[in-house]
């Protein structure tokens, strides 16, 4: 016969292997079910590989806002990553055709490529204003969309910055990227869009309105030359009045050395910024400073 104690003992038992689990449940994160929250204020850290990692060896990291190779990885993988708060986020080049991905068929994408990056191999520059690769960039985020990541970091929008006409060349990236978030938001309202590098897209408020953040390649340091200080300065200011309106910024610095991390981090931190420190080819997730 069940007595008000017994009741009492398995209300307390319950109650004490509930708290139990929760405390196993890391928190990567601020809040990030709160859609009106914005992204750069709840993110506290990140980090990104670009290699295929283990999913066992991923979990393990800290990283509020992981970002991945979507190829290798199942639906089933990303659900299991996005465990505990995180965001995980596919890596999308727009401004480039990589002949390791699955739409790279050269007789058809022949037309678009310029040539190949002669710093990284197997990537193509493409002519990003044609109408063909808006379509084939689209149709392959869909899949990648489809495994359930959060969303997006859209790399190589700096390529309108090497163009002849760089007005025009910047509001022709302007608009690939609107069109393909555009469409892609359309079956996912939530899906998370960072640019990597190129702040002055920004300067559109429709682009402003549309994407959540900003990662900035080498602020402090490089895997080429150190960065010029006027160089510097200009996107510091740049990305503060970024944060301030509440975009995510993250910083890639390319440093290993644990002296330049601890200076790095205190700095970006005071900033706003959240930074990740790597190596140039970022074959290796690091762990969170």
């Amino acid at each position: 016969m069940w007595t008000q104690s017994n009741r009492l003992g398995v209300f307390l038992i319950f109650f004490v292997s509930c708290f139990q689990m929760v405390l196993t449940l890391p928190l990567y994160s601020q809040n990030l079910n709160a859609n009106k929250v914005p992204l750069g204020e709840k993110i506290l850290t990140w980090g990104c590989v670009y290699s295929r990692v283990p999913v066992k060896e991923l979990k393990k990291s800290l990283a509020g806002l992981l970002v991945i190779q979507p190829d290798p990885y199942t639906a089933s993988d990303v659900a299991e990553l996005k465990r505990g708060n995180r965001q995980v986020l596919a890596y999308l080049s727009v401004g480039e055709a990589e002949s390791y991905r699955p739409y790279f068929k050269k007789n058809i994408i022949s037309d678009l490529l310029i040539k190949e990056n002669p710093e990284w191999k197997d990537n193509f520059p493409v002519k990003f204003w044609d109408p063909a690769w808006e379509i084939i960039v689209s149709e392959y985020a869909e899949t990648i969309a489809a495994k359930g990541f959060n969303g997006f970091v859209l790399d190589v929008v700096d390529a309108w910055e090497v163009q002849q006409n760089k007005g025009i060349a910047k509001a022709q990236m302007t608009e690939l990227i609107l069109s393909i978030v555009r469409h892609l938001r359309k079956d996912n309202p939530d899906l998370v869009f960072i640019v990597l590098n190129s702040h002055a897209l920004f300067d559109d408020s429709r682009f402003s309105d549309e994407i959540d953040g900003i990662i900035q390649e080498s602020l402090y340091y490089s895997w080429k030359e150190a960065p010029p200080v006027s160089w510097q300065k200009e996107k510091i200011t740049a990305l503060k009045k970024l944060r301030e309106t509440g975009k995510f910024v993250g910083l890639l610095e390319y440093t290993r050395r644990v002296v330049q991390i601890a200076k790095t981090k205190r700095i970006a931190r005071n900033l706003g910024f959240v930074p990740y420190f790597t190596e140039k080819k970022l074959q290796k997730l690091f762990p969170i400073p």
